[in-house]
């Protein structure tokens, strides 16, 4: 996702299996996992499920911004 740090890059560079074969089984299909990456690209990229400033916010404040 743009924007954000991959912290498991490294991790995943050391893997003795491929990552992306290992990402489509555990998704259960190429299409699963396509549309799974389009849904969170679009939910990261929406102001209302943003998490910056959420510690500062009342709950009320939290609510409203839903």
């Amino acid at each position: 996702m743009e924007g954000t740090v991959d912290h498991l890059a490294h991790e995943r560079s050391k893997a003795q299996f491929n990552v992306e074969e290992m990402k489509i089984i555990w998704a259960g299909s190429l299409h699963a996992l396509q549309v799974s990456d389009r849904i969170a690209k679009l939910v990261a990229s929406d102001p209302g499920f943003g998490k910056q400033n959420r510690a500062v916010l009342s709950r009320k404040d939290l609510f409203k911004a839903l």
